[in-house]
């Protein structure tokens, strides 16, 4: 029982690591020189942090679903303005749907810089891929993916089902769906994660090791926001003047 449930945790795909850490120091300084109202120190404060590589473990969920949908929308206008109901259903396939495999994937990882992914990047795993990096395995169940899975889903389904009706301010009460065909992948993303320290405060930025896209956190300085605050009030009111002289822009 020990080896099946060892196998079903198995990894069966990966992305290679397709950017080296050079580059990936590089996206980083780039992406923090362009934060604006960053503290001026920040990049020499970034640079003594330590940069990480890691397989971040994840899953890849296909199905087809049948949902059949309640909604409401509006039509008219003014007085005449009423929420009409409609019922309908639709078929939609989910194809390569990420959902992370672990709670050290946080939505920072996943939504900043692998959620678009590319399938066609995957191979087959081999462990040969994993020398000089450290990787998480896998260690949820099927069901547990599936549960993960559910609000990303939930939203997909949601915004689908108001384009499909395609009128003023939809709104759907509640839907039901047949789910038929699923099939996963448990699969590794590279990752690099940069961790620096700001004013006791420790922070993150992580870059995909795929293309090098880049998303993290940041401090930000109160002067210069305060600045920024300043310009944009100033030119609101020459708008405003400019407006009230002429009625154009």
């Amino acid at each position: 029982m020990r080896a099946v449930e060892e196998k079903a945790y198995e990894t069966m795909a990966l992305v290679p690591f397709r950017i080296d850490r050079d580059y990936a120091a590089r996206c980083i300084t780039d992406w923090i020189n362009r934060r604006i109202a960053a503290p001026s120190d920040l990049t020499s404060l970034a640079a003594e942090g330590q940069i990480a590589s890691i397989y971040a473990p994840f899953w890849t969920f296909d199905s087809k679903e049948v949902i059949e949908y309640w909604a409401t929308y509006e039509e008219g206008s003014g007085k005449t303005r009423r929420r009409r109901r409609r019922t309908g259903r639709i078929n939609i396939d989910f194809n390569d749907m990420l959902v992370p495999a672990s709670e050290h994937v946080t939505p920072l990882i996943r939504d900043g810089i692998l959620h678009d992914f590319k399938a066609q990047y995957l191979r087959p795993y081999r462990s040969g891929y994993l020398a000089g990096f450290a990787a998480e395995r896998h260690h949820m169940t099927v069901q547990e993916g599936l549960q993960a899975n559910e609000a990303d889903k939930d939203l997909l389904i949601r915004n689908l089902i108001e384009g499909e009706i395609d009128k003023p301010n939809p709104r759907v009460e509640r839907y039901r769906t047949d789910t038929t065909g699923i099939h996963y992948r448990r699969i590794l993303l590279p990752v690099w994660i940069l961790h620096y320290t700001y004013r006791g405060t420790p922070k993150k930025v992580v870059v995909s090791g795929i293309d090098g896209r880049t998303f993290g956190e940041r401090p930000f300085s109160p002067w210069k926001l305060a600045g920024c605050s300043a310009v944009l009030t100033a030119l609101t009111m020459a708008i405003g003047l400019l407006w009230g002289a002429t009625g154009v822009l």
